[in-house]
C-alpha cells in the first residue's frame, strides 16, 4: 500500500520529473508531517475497526505500513503514517451516525488514504472535529461508572468511583507554564548505567513471534496516545477472529517490528511518532498539577513482548538492586528487609527519599 501511495502521489503532484534524488519521498514526508502534527490535536472521536471486508482491509493496511518499515522502506514517515490512520479514517462522520453510515465512511477513506489524498482526508476531519459537542459539563462519576461496567472495564470503572475528585485540569496559560516548569532541562550526559553490554545471539529473540503479540494484547488496558488509538481498538484488531487472517498478519507485522527495534540501529526521528506521548494535566491533593504522560498502545505492546521475551536476563542483570524487574516476591522481600533494620537496635529511623518531578 505504501508503494501505491507514493506512487500516487507522484503522479499527482509532480508531473515533470525533479533531478534532486529523493524529492518525492520527502514531499510525501512533508504531507505526511503536517498532517500528524495537526491531527494529534484532534478530539478523540474514532469509531471501532469493523467486521467484514472494510475491515480486514484497514487491519491490512496498517500491517502493510509496519511491513514497509520493517523492509527499510520509508523508515522516514512510516509510523507517523501508522499513526494518522487512525484519526483520519475512522473519525465517526457524526453523534448519531450507524455501523453502515461507519462502513462506508471508512471504505471511502481508506481509497483516499492510498492515494494519498491526505488534504481531503483532512479537510473532512475538520468538519467532524468542529460539529463534535464540547463537554463542558462536569464529570459525573455514577455515569463514567455505569458506561465503563457496561464495557467490561471493571478496573477503569472503579478507578473513576474511588477518584471522582481527581479531573484534568482545563488548559490556561499558567497550567501550561507549570507544566514546563515541572519537566526536568535535558541532561547534558547520558544517565544511562555504563557497564559490559550483554552480547546479543540470533537466538536471544527467537520467541518474539506473531502468538507472543496476540499473548501480550490480551492484557493490554488504558487510553490511547497522540492517535487515539486505545487499547480496546488494538485488542481488537489483533484479537478479532472476524478479523483474521488480516489480525494475524498485524501479529507478525508487530513482532517483526519489534525484533527490529531490539536489533538494528534506529534514527530517533524516525521513531518520533512512535515514542510520543499525551501529555495531561490532573489535580493535585492538596494543590497543584500533576503532569501524566499518555504513550502510544503501540509502544507499550512492544514493550510487553520484549521484556516477557527478556525477563530472564533482566533479573539476573538488575537483582537483587533492583526489585520490580520479574523478581519473584520482591516487594515482600524489600518490606522485610526494612523491617528488620527498623527494629535493628542499632537503627535510630529511616529516610524516605522521594525525587522532585520524577514522572
Amino acid at each position: 500500500a505504501l508503494e501505491t501511495l507514493l506512487e500516487e502521489h507522484i503522479a499527482s503532484t509532480s508531473p515533470e520529473p525533479s533531478s534532486s534524488e529523493g524529492s518525492f519521498e520527502s514531499d510525501l514526508h512533508r504531507d505526511v508531517s503536517r498532517a500528524y502534527n495537526e491531527v494529534v490535536f484532534w478530539r478523540r472521536n474514532l469509531v471501532q475497526v469493523p467486521s467484514g471486508r472494510v475491515g480486514k482491509d484497514f487491519v491490512q493496511e496498517a500491517a502493510n505500513i509496519l511491513n514497509s518499515f520493517n523492509n527499510r522502506k520509508n523508515r522516514t514517515f512510516a509510523i507517523m503514517l501508522l499513526m494518522i490512520l487512525f484519526p483520519l479514517v475512522l473519525q465517526k462522520p457524526s453523534q448519531n451516525s450507524k455501523t453502515k453510515e461507519h462502513i462506508l465512511a471508512i471504505e471511502r477513506r481508506l481509497e483516499l488514504f492510498r492515494k494519498g489524498d491526505l488534504g481531503a482526508l483532512l479537510r473532512e476531519g475538520r468538519v467532524i472535529q468542529s460539529r463534535i459537542p464540547n463537554a463542558d459539563k462536569p464529570r459525573n462519576a455514577l455515569k463514567a461508572f455505569t458506561r465503563l461496567m457496561l464495557r467490561g472495564k471493571v478496573g477503569q470503572a472503579l478507578r473513576a468511583i474511588r477518584d471522582s475528585d481527581v479531573a484534568p485540569v482545563p488548559i490556561t496559560p499558567s497550567v501550561v507554564e507549570e507544566l514546563k516548569k515541572k519537566h526536568p532541562p535535558r541532561a547534558e550526559t547520558s544517565t544511562l548505567l555504563e557497564g559490559p553490554k550483554l552480547p546479543k545471539t540470533d537466538c536471544m529473540f527467537s520467541q518474539v513471534s506473531a502468538e507472543a503479540v496476540t499473548r501480550a494484547a490480551k492484557t493490554l488496558s488504558g487510553s490511547g496516545g497522540p492517535s487515539g488509538a486505545d487499547s480496546e481498538l488494538w485488542r481488537h484488531m489483533l484479537l478479532s477472529k472476524k478479523l483474521s487472517p488480516q489480525s494475524s498478519e498485524l501479529a507478525q507485522a508487530i513482532a517483526t517490528f519489534a525484533v527490529t527495534l531490539a536489533t538494528e540501529p534506529i534514527e530517533p526521528e524516525h521513531l518520533s511518532a512512535y515514542v510520543a506521548s499525551r501529555l495531561v494535566p490532573l489535580s493535585k491533593k492538596p494543590s497543584g498539577i500533576r503532569p501524566i504522560g499518555i504513550g502510544e498502545i503501540l509502544r507499550r505492546l512492544v514493550g510487553k513482548v520484549i521484556t516477557k521475551t527478556l525477563k530472564p536476563d533482566l533479573i539476573e542483570c538488575t537483582a537483587p538492586i533492583q526489585l520490580c524487574a520479574g523478581l519473584e516476591s520482591g516487594v515482600e522481600a524489600a518490606v522485610h528487609a526494612a523491617r528488620d533494620l527498623f527494629e535493628s537496635e542499632k537503627c535510630e529511623c529511616l529516610l524516605l527519599i522521594d525525587a522532585s518531578n520524577a514522572f
